[in-house]
């Protein structure tokens, strides 16, 4: 009955999405966004529906069984379970229930109740679900990064061959090597320590014929290979069976990342977000962030003539150009001071290693080799205990490794769980193991409805209309898992400058005061629960 209900729903959305789209050809003023809430509600609706009724037959479970080991004075406490445990003949309804659901929208459409007409699309809510979605204010000013308001897709994806706009230098392309995982065009990467380098040389020195250039990781004591293959080798990964097996492991194509803010919902919210927020700590740390340039002449980062406390490099190709919005708004949450926003940690040095550059006018990419090199310059720093990046992509040998020593060396490192939504595969590096990926909730402790979930979250923070530096030196509210990123990077931080450096306590620490949200315990929604540096009302 579940997977049938699942099935009707899929197909009426489908039949709804297809009737809006035909509407607004002809001229119809349909907003599909009203259109495509409606559906994620309804899922939403239907899951929660099935989420309760798993936890009542829990519950139901270990009442009887607590019932049937007990006896005497046991009683009494059995029948205190009984009464709040739910009955089995309601959870044996639940998927009956979930049918019903599933089908609610195309009957609302067939009653009248939702009107697809040239006057617009008219909705009455459903009831809300257990857990939903967060709203945003109506009318808040549009993210900088991010198709605006594009949570349905309606600015044109990436074409599966683009030709990046480089200034001088030798032409570049990326292309889109499966579905939404995108690479540049024939070109892998390798890294390797001094043994493994001569192990190349010996064993496929016709491999190193097709390098084009390579960096020198100091603090890691490796090299990154870059090498631009024909397309004869780049076709179904060809180029690995050159390499020995003890070597393949090293190699992956070079991969492209995307910049993370995401889209803002378009419903409106009656509720306000506390501003400015409160500082986690007082105390002189140091924090990487890998993302795009960071405009230190931004009102926010030079507020009343403070000078802006970063330390900047740049990892990206020659040529390429690096549009300074993204990086400056994760900037903006961590030190961003103005008449709205505060710091978070006031007494921060930023180190802003840019690696992100322009496909167009709304998304950016970086590429694992540039995001190697920059984990590298942050893996040397000694100043540095935690590296932010709100970035997220496809799982990647290369970038794996750099993840793996840079943890090693001692490194906090915190990522974006992503805004591809909840039932999305999970994305890196937020889902390797030594990375603390971040989540996003409103100030009411909803869900960013757009956030990824899955079992390798690990903590939540605000991050729907979270205030920060804006576009041309103005402060925004902007929504987006990369918002919430560097308020866990910045607890971290803080943590590791009380405890003395030590990791393991840092993460004990937060994950206990952590405020639990959803499922008891640790959840693939909210990971261990909400991070905040300031008091949010209750429910």
């Amino acid at each position: 009955m579940l997977f049938q209900a699942h099935r009707y729903f899929f197909k009426r959305v489908r039949t709804i999405g297809l009737a809006a789209l035909i509407a607004m050809q002809l001229g119809a003023c349909v907003p599909l966004t009203a259109v495509v809430d409606e559906a994620q509600q309804a899922y939403e609706r239907l899951r929660d529906h099935n989420v309760v009724a798993a936890r009542e037959r829990r519950e139901q479970e270990e009442s009887e069984r607590l019932q049937s080991g007990s006896g005497g004075g046991a009683n009494e406490s059995v029948g205190q379970n009984a009464q709040t445990a739910p009955s089995r003949g309601r959870a044996a309804t639940t998927s009956d229930a979930s049918a019903a659901v599933s089908g609610d929208i195309m009957r609302r459409v067939q009653q009248g109740q939702i009107e697809v007409a040239s006057a617009g699309l008219t909705t009455q809510p459903f009831v809300g679900p257990v857990r939903r979605a967060a709203p945003d204010t109506e009318g808040a000013p549009r993210p900088l990064q991010g198709p605006p308001r594009n949570p349905v897709g309606l600015i044109p994806p990436l074409p599966v061959r683009l030709q990046l706009p480089v200034s001088g230098g030798e032409p570049l392309a990326e292309i889109e090597v499966a579905p939404n995982v995108r690479a540049i065009e024939r070109q892998w990467v390798m890294v390797v320590n001094p043994e493994q380098r001569i192990q190349l040389e010996i064993q496929a020195p016709v491999v190193l014929q097709f390098m084009i250039r390579e960096h020198e990781l100091n603090a890691m004591n490796r090299d990154v290979l870059v090498f631009d293959v024909p397309a004869e080798l780049d076709a179904d990964d060809a180029i690995l069976q050159l390499l020995p097996d003890s070597l393949r492991p090293l190699m992956d194509r070079n991969h492209v990342y995307q910049a993370q803010t995401g889209p803002v919902p378009a419903r409106g919210s009656s509720v306000s977000l506390p501003v400015p927020l409160a500082a986690i700590c007082q105390a002189p740390v140091s924090i990487g962030i890998i993302d795009s340039a960071v405009d230190n002449n931004h009102p926010a980062l030079a507020y009343r003539g403070r000078q802006a406390p970063v330390v900047s490099r740049s990892f990206i190709e020659e040529g390429l150009s690096s549009p300074p919005a993204h990086g400056t708004s994760i900037a903006g949450v961590l030190i961003g001071q103005g008449d709205e926003l505060a710091p978070v940690v006031p007494n921060a040095t930023l180190y802003s290693a840019a690696v992100v550059y322009s496909q167009d006018n709304y998304r950016q990419g970086a590429s694992a080799s540039s995001i190697m090199q920059a984990l590298d310059w942050l893996a040397g720093e000694s100043a540095v205990s935690v590296i932010n990046l709100s970035l997220t992509g496809p799982a990647n040998r290369v970038l794996e490794q750099g993840v793996n020593i840079a943890a090693d060396q001692g490194k906090v490192l915190v990522a974006a769980a992503g805004n591809n939504g909840p039932f999305a595969p999970e994305q890196y590096p937020s889902a390797y193991d030594p990375v603390v990926a971040v989540t996003a909730v409103a100030v009411d402790r909803s869900i960013y409805r757009w956030a990824n979930q899955g079992n390798h979250v690990e903590f939540a923070a605000l991050g729907v209309q979270l205030p920060t530096a804006g576009n041309d030196g103005r402060l925004t509210r902007q929504s987006g898992t990369s918002l919430a990123a560097p308020i866990v990077a910045a607890f971290f931080a803080c943590e590791l400058s009380r405890n003395g450096g030590s990791i393991a306590l840092a993460r004990e620490t937060l994950q206990a005061l952590a405020e639990d949200l959803g499922d008891i315990g640790r959840d693939a929604v909210f990971g261990y629960g909400l991070l905040h540096p300031w008091p949010i009302p209750q429910r």
